[in-house]
């Protein structure tokens, strides 16, 4: 068996790299790397198609490449992952994103990557050290409407709306969508608005899932705020509930 070969840094062509997805880098983002250049390496990865052609593909960096480009550079320096096959990619392009901030986007692509490989989500979630919460939140990408992903995927709508978004049913999304491609904006409230619809449990009628649990919660955090409230004071409130109702089933 062939040794691995080690890591190698190179000054790459932005041309060799192919496009970016995601969140787009900040106006601030764009000014510093005009004026210092990109600081930290992004990762890329040594590839060979069906062809044997050699290519190189963005592991991590997305936002440092999509600045250099705006910023008028030609050049990014990276570190590259010499002959590693695309399961190899995903994995590394997972763990790499578990320990930084993300980008859900190539979460999502290595995570299906890996599942067309025949990895199943628990082993996933041990190699990468991702967390089963967020893996199925990813997975849910793959249920979501084209017009929601894509806005995803080019940077118009938050990942913070899309993930409310994956978990509603396909029509509220087609309708929120439809919003989305007549306005060009997405936001919270839309979606909570849509999510009322299918989720608002009847009043004094109990979860009957963490889901539904979760949903309430969400629903009096949001109460609390409109009051008022502070985190300190909602997370009081909420445990001196708890030990009312643990002492009224002790009392039963």
């Amino acid at each position: 068996m062939d040794e691995q070969q080690p890591a190698r840094f190179e000054t790459v062509p932005l041309e060799q790299i192919g496009k970016t997805w995601g969140p787009r880098p900040t106006d601030r983002m764009v000014q510093h790397v005009r004026r210092h250049g990109i600081l930290s390496p992004v990762l890329l990865a040594e590839t060979t198609d069906d062809d044997g052609v050699l290519g190189l593909r963005l592991v991590d960096g997305n936002r440092r490449v999509a600045a250099a480009r705006e910023a008028g550079q030609t050049h990014i320096p990276a570190i590259i992952v010499p002959a590693v096959d695309d399961a190899e990619v995903a994995e590394l392009t997972l763990a790499v994103n578990t320990l930084r901030t993300n980008n859900p986007v190539t979460e999502w692509w290595a995570i299906d990557d890996l599942h067309q490989a025949g990895l199943r989500d628990a082993t996933i979630a041990e190699r990468t050290g991702m967390t089963p919460a967020t893996l199925k939140a990813r997975t849910r990408y793959g249920q979501l409407d084209p017009r929601i992903f894509s806005g995803l995927v080019y940077g118009r709508i938050a990942p913070s709306v899309v993930d409310k978004a994956a978990r509603l049913p396909l029509e509220a999304q087609e309708r929120i969508a439809e919003s989305f491609h007549e306005t060009g904006s997405l936001q919270t409230w839309q979606v909570e608005q849509e999510a009322k619809k299918f989720r608002q449990p009847r009043p004094g009628s109990a979860p009957q899932s963490l889901e539904d649990l979760t949903f309430q919660l969400d629903t009096l955090a949001a109460a609390a705020q409109a009051l008022g409230l502070d985190r300190d004071a909602f997370l009081h409130a909420a445990g001196e509930a708890f030990a009312r109702v643990q002492d009224e089933s002790d009392n039963d």
